[in-house]
């Protein structure tokens, strides 16, 4: 049987040290994630999440009448919430994935802007309600900033 061999001799200033780097280190990372996102939730995320599709719709201008009608809007497509309104119907989908993959089905007079699509499809607009209706669906957007 042969002997170990003897364990290093750190002394103890040095080990102190190391373990405040290392706290130091996991510190700075825990409030670094946490910034993070709390900016991503602050400024990150589109409107829709924060408040909700429904009160953009219905909130954003009184000559768009809307209805939520998901059940029916749904049905095929598999968004997670529908609306049907004068200027589109707006369907809001789980994934950007699923949203582009339903935008191309939809096809046409669609517009997506991350999860959400306006589906224009049979709906004749003047230019101002046309205007109105890509507001509802980028309300975050500073088009003219």
């Amino acid at each position: 049987m042969t002997p170990e061999p003897p364990t290093p001799y750190i002394p103890p200033r040095r080990r102190r040290t190391s373990l405040w780097v290392s706290l130091v280190l996991a510190a700075a990372l825990v409030f670094g994630f946490g910034g993070y996102a709390a900016l991503d939730y602050l400024w990150g995320r589109p409107t829709w999440e924060v408040q909700g599709l429904g009160v953009i719709v219905k909130g954003w201008a009184p000559e768009v009448e809307s209805v939520e009608d998901t059940e029916a809007l749904c049905a095929t497509l598999f968004c997670e919430e529908g609306w049907r309104t004068n200027v589109g119907n707006y369907l809001l989908f789980g994934t950007e994935a699923e949203a582009e993959y339903a935008q191309m089905i939809v096809g046409g007079d669609s517009v997506r802007n991350g999860r959400l699509i306006l589906d224009r499809n049979g709906v004749d607009n003047d230019e101002k309600l046309r205007r109105l209706s890509v507001e509802i669906l980028a309300p975050s957007q500073d088009w003219w900033g």
